[in-house]
């Protein structure tokens, strides 16, 4: 199985995830989409992972949506 993992900064990875998925076999790939990575066609993947940013949702004073 693959997974495409879409990462907005580099810090916010899989983590200890990619340790997990390593050892049952699962092959991921990462685009940095922060960096201006374009998504590849999505047919080779089973799933996707869309990670977040560094702040939390109750942060809405320091990060406001709008």
């Amino acid at each position: 199985m693959k997974l495409l993992v879409l990462q907005h900064v580099q810090v916010e990875h899989p983590g200890v995830f990619r340790d997990f998925l390593r050892a049952d076999g699962v092959q991921t790939d990462t685009v940095q989409l922060g960096d201006g990575e374009k998504i590849p066609p999505l047919d080779p993947y089973g799933h996707d992972a869309c990670h977040g940013r560094p702040q939390d949702v109750w942060q809405e004073a320091e990060h406001p949506c709008w």
